[in-house]
């Protein structure tokens, strides 16, 4: 119809259609998710309610959703990466789970923690993955969205702000395996390698400003407080009276051992 109309109407040839700027609101926050905020998900969907109808499929599917916020906890790893997981990624003897990065097309290695063993070793004990994957749906292309409202629905049942402003999604767990991280080893360049984050400029969008930080700020100082803060200036002269004092007894004690 545009064309029909330029060729009809030259002055139309380089019209534009306009832009117009939609501004939309924010439906997540990236952030730290609060450890009870992950407790209370993990809990609901590894024990839903039950169902009006297809509870086994709606059971089945918010155990995988269970089983993935826990992976994405513990490994920093982005969704994709997670769901699409193969047993052999898992390296028993040398105590690493190996992530491929499809959004760099990179691969990186985190720790094999007791918690990634007991969800893998669970999966795999009760039939839940197969020889390749660790989540068999994975060769669905609707997974990640089936996940994802999995958790929506388990976040608002537990009262949970999900999705929303100040809330977080599953995004949000790679923020957390990072802010703790760093929280506990003050440690830019290890937490950046196991992030795999290449440049400082990538990983500060995961930089979170903590209370914890100023607690912690607030505890140093108050240890170095007598090295930052100056005299008073009554201790001052409390102290240069005593110098007096002492050198004012020293020069008697002198002129009584010279007479």
């Amino acid at each position: 119809m545009l064309k029909a109309a330029q060729e009809s109407k030259p002055d139309l040839v380089n019209w534009l259609r306009p832009k117009l700027s939609v501004k939309r609101k924010p439906e997540n926050e990236r952030r730290a998710v609060e450890p009870e905020e992950y407790q209370a998900l993990v809990s609901i969907l590894l024990n839903p309610p039950p169902a009006p109808s297809r509870r086994a499929e709606r059971n089945a599917l918010w155990r995988d959703a269970g089983d993935v916020v826990q992976l994405l906890r513990l490994t920093g790893g982005r969704l994709n990466e997670v769901l699409r997981m193969k047993v052999n990624q898992f390296l028993w003897d040398r105590g690493k789970v190996l992530l491929f990065a499809s959004k760099t097309e990179n691969e990186r290695y985190v720790p094999l923690s007791k918690g990634i063993a007991r969800v893998v070793h669970a999966r795999i004990r009760e039939g839940l993955s197969d020889d390749e994957f660790l989540f068999p749906r994975a060769r669905v292309s609707t997974f990640d969205n089936a996940i994802a409202r999995a958790c929506r629905k388990a976040a608002k049942l537990a009262k949970l702000n999900y999705g929303q402003k100040n809330g977080f999604t599953c995004h949000s767990f790679r923020h957390t395996f990072i802010t703790d991280l760093l929280i506990q080893t003050k440690d830019i360049p290890g937490t950046m390698e196991l992030s795999g984050h290449k440049t400082v400029e990538s990983f500060s969008g995961y930089l979170h400003l903590l209370d914890t930080g100023y607690a912690n700020a607030a505890e140093i100082l108050d240890r170095v407080d007598h090295l930052l803060t100056p005299l008073g200036r009554d201790e001052r002269q409390e102290r240069e009276e005593r110098k007096e004092s002492e050198a004012a007894n020293s020069l008697t004690l002198k002129q009584v051992a010279v007479s």
